[in-house]
């Protein structure tokens, strides 16, 4: 029997400090959800002028991006979601689209210690059991 379980990880603690001083997010406030409740980012957020571009140009948005979908696919399944819809706006990021990443960073600042686990469980009889939630008509640009 296995049982998931979250606990204090190294490595995957490790890695998400690295993640945080790469971003310069290590003393930034920390959040209680990955996402703003109720934020609903599209393509209409891109870029769309010349002063726009010139202020995100050198906003590290797909290094972030990356390095917080390895932490999402790896041990950091309470991250996927917020992880996957910012990825979506990756060739074009606009400014709203950056701070849902920097409210991402702030949510791992006050999450460092949590990673995915597996033990044996003899008391359960169930092999695996999960959960999920979805949101099929959340999405502005594709529903």
């Amino acid at each position: 029997m296995v049982r998931i379980h979250w606990g204090l990880r190294g490595i995957t603690h490790q890695y998400t400090v690295k993640i945080l001083q790469k971003f310069g997010m290590e003393n930034c406030k920390l959040v209680l959800a990955p996402m703003e409740l109720g934020l609903q980012l599209s393509n209409d957020m891109s870029l769309k002028n010349e002063e726009e571009k010139s202020h995100m140009k050198n906003t590290p948005y797909l290094a972030a991006m990356g390095s917080v979908m390895y932490l999402a696919t790896t041990t950091r399944p309470d991250i996927a979601y917020a992880a996957s819809t910012l990825t979506r706006f990756r060739s074009n990021p606009g400014v709203a689209h950056w701070n849902a990443v920097k409210h991402l960073l702030c949510y791992l600042q006050g999450t460092t210690n949590y990673a995915l686990t597996y033990s044996l469980d003899n008391t359960s009889r169930e092999l695996f059991v999960a959960f999920s939630d979805a949101d099929h008509g959340g999405c502005r640009d594709s529903r």
